[in-house]
Formats: C-alpha cells, structure tokens, sequence
C-alpha cells in the first residue's frame, strides 16, 4: 500500500465520502493535484460534493482536467453565473459530453 492512498485503504468508503463532503470544490481540485492515485481515486468520493456546479465563465468548462474528472451523471444542478446569454448553448453541450447528463435544473444569477 502506497502513502499517497493510505487514507482511501484504511477507511470505509462512506467515511471517506464524508470527509470530502466538508471540503470545498476548488479544495477537492487540489487535492488531486497531491499525486496520481489522489488524482484516481478522488473523484469517486466527491460526488455528492457536485451534484450542484456554479459556472461563473464559460471558459471555465475547458481550463481543468481535475474538474472534467470530477462531472458526470451524478451532476444534477447548473447554475449559471454572469455567463453571456450567446455563450449558454455550448456551454450546455459542454457539460453533455462530460456526462453531465442527468441534469434536472438550470438556474441563472446574472446574464449579459
């Protein structure tokens, strides 16, 4: 067993789920940046932790491959952040071919 997944082996999935479930999005993004087997194994207990995202740009859907690592069905919510009303539909489509196919709401807080 290596160092760097020793919390993963010692502990309980659902106790680690809810560890993570504490921290931070941006937080869990650098917690796959510690090595490869946090990158790996990191996403699986973070679920629950996005099922909502919040796009602020949608630039912001192509700047992280942690993140990318991190979507998928389980995402449920999108809200959208001072994203420009043209800039929506691919932003959407985006999202799709990242898995986030069970979308259930769309909220907004600010186009331009």
């Amino acid at each position: 067993m290596s160092k760097e997944s020793a919390i993963f082996d010692q502990l309980p999935f659902d106790i680690v789920s809810t560890i993570f479930s504490f921290v931070h999005q941006a937080d869990v993004l650098t917690c796959m940046a510690v090595c490869r087997a946090w990158y790996d194994r990191v996403p699986q207990y973070t679920e629950k932790l996005w099922r909502t995202i919040h796009i602020t740009s949608p630039d912001v859907l192509t700047a992280s491959y942690r993140r990318d690592r991190c979507l998928g069905s389980h995402v449920k919510s999108v809200v959208f952040e001072t994203v420009p009303e043209e800039q929506l539909y691919s932003t959407m489509r985006k999202l799709v071919e990242l898995g986030c196919d069970g979308i259930e709401t769309l909220g907004k807080n600010k186009f331009y």
